[in-house]
């Protein structure tokens, strides 16, 4: 039985990854797993090892180019500049508020009224006049 090899794309090389604030080393078998790591796309990835870039306070470069890496990472820490890694907020709850028959918004708890209702309807139905609610 003859095992046939996986097909390379330019997506299959090695990576090496380096968190700017600690200066810890990973390293990943694909831009794939390394895009899933810093939480980017892939191509956006590439587009930032090819530019020789930083994003989300890593620097990424390709194993063969790891010396350069290794220097824009060293500058990085010694200007602090850097943009840090973006902590996302836990947003908050929204509710369903019902504006029409067919038209439901959700929006944060405390404008959940039909006051805050109505004054939607009217700023929609202003600016889409033909739009009316129930007709079509």
């Amino acid at each position: 039985m003859r095992v046939k090899p996986k097909p390379k794309t330019c997506y299959s090389r090695r990576c090496v990854i380096y968190d700017i604030e600690t200066g810890t080393r990973s390293e990943t078998p694909s831009i794939t797993k390394a895009a899933a790591k810093i939480g980017c796309s892939t191509s956006f990835l590439g587009q930032i090892i090819r530019a020789g870039m930083n994003t989300n306070g890593y620097v990424v470069a390709y194993i063969e180019d790891e010396q350069k890496a290794l220097v824009k990472l060293r500058a990085l820490q010694a200007k602090g500049d850097y943009k840090p890694r973006k902590q996302r907020k836990r947003e908050e709850k929204l509710v369903p508020l019902r504006i029409d028959s067919r038209t439901t918004i959700y929006v944060k708890p405390e404008n959940a009224t039909e006051a805050y209702a109505e004054q939607w309807r009217q700023r929609y139905y202003e600016c889409n006049p033909r739009k009316r609610g129930g007709e079509r």
